[in-house]
């Protein structure tokens, strides 16, 4: 939330502070406890991520791709930018 920065204050912008949310997962066997990641990633990514999870055929024609090289790897150099869109 923005408290009177650059006269704002509600959630409705597209800057850092409004677009960042808590993501955490814990897959056992995938995940190993205390790792973190900081790369960005878009919340259109959680389905096909939870479809590769529970071991589902993939999905074609989906926007966003499955996170699971990050779960497995959080230093992974992960190039698919996060995009934001308001409006």
């Amino acid at each position: 939330w923005h408290l009177g920065e650059k006269r704002h204050l509600h959630k409705f912008t597209l800057w850092e502070r409004s677009t960042r949310i808590p993501f955490i997962v814990v897959a056992p066997g995938v995940t190993h406890p205390g790792t973190r990641s900081g790369k960005p990633v878009g919340t259109i990514d959680i389905f096909p991520t939870l479809n590769e999870l529970c071991g589902l055929p993939s999905v074609d024609g989906l926007d966003g791709a499955s996170l699971m090289p990050i779960l497995r790897n959080p230093a992974l150099d992960w190039k698919r930018p996060a995009l934001i869109t308001h409006g």
